[in-house]
C-alpha cells in the first residue's frame, strides 16, 4: 500500500531511506513517499464510529492538544481511538494535523521505538475527507489529568508513573546513531495515559521533532511549543522545555492540582509558578498533597526529595534544569527508598533486595521490560503495584517479551 500523503523531506540517512522503502513521487517536487510494508489496517471513519459506539460520552476519555481520545472494541479486543479536529487554540489546521498523523505513523513503526513500553502500540489510522484518527491496542485506565482530578493516584502510582515518564524522556533525548535525540514538546497530564496496572504512556505525538523526522515548526504552524499550563519558553525547542514539563507534570502528580481551561482563560498561575510560590513560602519544605501522608509507602524525607526535583526540572533558565538522564537517575534512587528492603518469598527462600516499578505485561505483550526471566519470577504486587528487584535494571533497548511460560 501507498500511502501518498506520507510525504518526508529528502535528504535523511541513506540506512533510513533504504529500511522504509522510499519510491520516486512525480507529485510532490524535492519529496519522496513512503511505500508502507506493515501490518497497519485503513480504517473508515464508520469503523471507528463502530469501535467507540458512535463516539459516546461513555467512551470518552479525554482532550488532548488536537483532538478527542475515546476508548473502544474491536470484536473482544479492547482498543483507544485518538480523533484529530481543526482548528482550537493550538492552530490544529486539517494540514497539519495530517502532518501530525504521517509522522506518528512513521515513529510508530520504527524497530527502534516500537520496542519501548511507554510509546503506545498502533493497529491502524483513518484518513478520509476531514476525518483522521489513530487506533492504539491499549487497555487504557484513564488519562493523568483525569486521575488527578478524580484523587484516584496513591502515592505509590505517582512513584511509579514518574519513574516510567522519566524513562521515557531518557531514551527519546538519546542520540541513537545515524539519528538525533528526539524532543516531544507537548507534555502535559492529558497526553499521559494509564493503562489498568497503572503503567504511564505517551498518547500524543503532535509537536514531536527530531530523529528521523524533520524539523516540523515550519511546516506545522508557528504557534505555542507545549500545551498551556505547562511550557516555559513557548517558542523554544529544546529538551530542556522537555524536563521543565516533566517538573510541571511532577508537580501535578503531587499537589493534586492541575492547569484547566478556565485557568487559562481567568489568566491563573501554571503549575510550575504556583509550586515555586508555596515552596519558598515553605522553606523548601515538601509541596506533596496531605491526603498521601497516611498511605503504605509513604515517608515525609521521601516527599521532600521528590518535590526538590521537581522543582529544579522548572527552574527559570534551562541551564538550571537537569537532564533526563540525571533526573531519571535521582528519582530512581528515590524510588528505592520509598519501598525500602522488603521480603519476598521465592522457592521457600527469603529474598531481600530494594525493589523499584516494574514495566509488566501479561501473557503474549510486548509490554515487558525485564532483562531476564529469573527477574521476572520476582516480581509481585505490593500496595496494587507491581514491583521488581531494583537489580534487574529495565532495558530500554532490548526487550524481552514474556510469553508466560
Amino acid at each position: 500500500m501507498i500511502l501518498e500523503f506520507l510525504c518526508i523531506p529528502h535528504p535523511l540517512p541513506r540506512s533510513i531511506l533504504k529500511s522504509l522503502h522510499f519510491v520516486s513521487s512525480p507529485s510532490h517536487y524535492g519529496r519522496r513517499s513512503l511505500q508502507e510494508d506493515t501490518n497497519l489496517q485503513l480504517f473508515s471513519y464508520d469503523d471507528l464510529r463502530i469501535f467507540t459506539n458512535d463516539f459516546s460520552d461513555e467512551n470518552r476519555i479525554d482532550d488532548f492538544q488536537f483532538g478527542k481520545l475515546f476508548r473502544g472494541r474491536i470484536q473482544d479486543r479492547e482498543v483507544v481511538v485518538k480523533i484529530w479536529q481543526p482548528g482550537g487554540i493550538y492552530r490544529g489546521g486539517h494540514d497539519n494535523n495530517t502532518l501530525r498523523l504521517r509522522d506518528e505513523i512513521i515513529l510508530l513503526q520504527l524497530p527502534e521505538l516500537i520496542c519501548n513500553p511507554n510509546l503506545v502500540e498502533l493497529i491502524g489510522y483513518c484518513r478520509e475527507g476531514e476525518h483522521i484518527g489513530v487506533v492504539y491496542d491499549l487497555k487504557a485506565l484513564d488519562t493523568v489529568f483525569n486521575l488527578i482530578r478524580k484523587g484516584s493516584l496513591t502515592w505509590l502510582h505517582i512513584v511509579k508513573i514518574g519513574i516510567g515518564f522519566a524513562s521515557l524522556l531518557k531514551f527519546l533525548h538519546t542520540d541513537n546513531p545515524p539519528l538525533q535525540s528526539y524532543i516531544v514538546c507537548n507534555i502535559s497530564p492529558s497526553h499521559i495515559i494509564l493503562d489498568k496496572d497503572f503503567f504511564p504512556m505517551l498518547i500524543d505525538y503532535g509537536e514531536l521533532s527530531g530523529g528521523i523526522l524533520p524539523d516540523s515548526r515550519p511546516v506545522k504552524g508557528m504557534g505555542p511549543r507545549g500545551c498551556f499550563g505547562y511550557m516555559r519558553d513557548a517558542y523554544a525547542y529544546t529538551q530542556k522545555n522537555d524536563v521543565y514539563a516533566y517538573g510541571s507534570v511532577l508537580l501535578s502528580l503531587i499537589c493534586k492540582r492541575v492547569f484547566t481551561e478556565e485557568d487559562r482563560l481567568s489568566y491563573r498561575p501554571y503549575v510550575a509558578e504556583w509550586a515555586e510560590s508555596r515552596f519558598k513560602a515553605s522553606l523548601f519544605s515538601s509541596l506533596v498533597d496531605q491526603s498521601f501522608v497516611k498511605e503504605e509507602g509513604y515517608f515525609h524525607r521521601d516527599a521532600i526529595e521528590v518535590t526538590k526535583l521537581a522543582i529544579q526540572c522548572v527552574a527559570y533558565y534551562s541551564e538550571d534544569r537537569p537532564t533526563m538522564e540525571q533526573e531519571g537517575v535521582a528519582i530512581e534512587e528515590v524510588s528505592e527508598a520509598v519501598v525500602g528492603a522488603l521480603r519476598v518469598e521465592l522457592a521457600s527462600t527469603a529474598v531481600y533486595a530494594p525493589l523499584v516499578p516494574a514495566e509488566l505485561g501479561g501473557p503474549g505483550q510486548r509490554r515487558f521490560c525485564v532483562p531476564t526471566l529469573k527477574a521476572c519470577e520476582l516480581q509481585f504486587t505490593f500496595s496494587g503495584v507491581s514491583w521488581f528487584p531494583a537489580n534487574a535494571t529495565m532495558i530500554t533497548s532490548t526487550i524481552t517479551v514474556f510469553s508466560g511460560q
